[in-house]
């Protein structure tokens, strides 16, 4: 069991900021800022736990308490950043992120988006002994 210490936290912290701008996400958007939040949360939890927690049930309602604002709200958000930046985001970087991952619909789900993310965090940082 392997638990994030502040400077591995922060770096991850670095990490998925720089890769969500480099996809295209915009900073104006509460989506991206929730999306950050959920990600480092799944990190944490999953490093503690040994079942997969569900976005819905566990995750959302974190992220909901965190920023003072109802589940559905951080859902509906996070849908939109993703939409938003597939639409408008940079194509090449998004295409090389999802190269790993089968998007059965044009616009990833929420869920693909967070598998993809979650594999490129294990594989800049497996070394540091994040499991998720």
């Amino acid at each position: 069991m392997c638990l994030m210490n502040n400077v591995i936290r922060n770096e991850v912290d670095l990490f998925i900021e720089q890769l969500l701008t480099s996809l295209g996400f915009n900073k104006k958007h509460v989506g991206f800022f929730y999306i950050k939040f959920c990600l480092l949360f799944y990190i944490e939890k999953s490093a503690e736990n040994t079942k997969q927690l569900s976005l819905t049930k566990i995750v959302y309602p974190a992220c909901a308490k965190h920023f003072l604002c109802s589940s559905e709200s951080v859902e509906r958000c996070i849908r939109f950043s993703v939409k938003h930046c597939w639409l408008y985001g940079n194509l090449e970087n998004q295409l090389n992120f999802f190269s790993n991952i089968k998007c059965s619909s044009i616009i990833p789900s929420v869920s693909t988006f967070f598998d993809a993310f979650l594999y490129h965090i294990i594989y800049w940082f497996g070394d540091t002994g994040i499991k998720v």
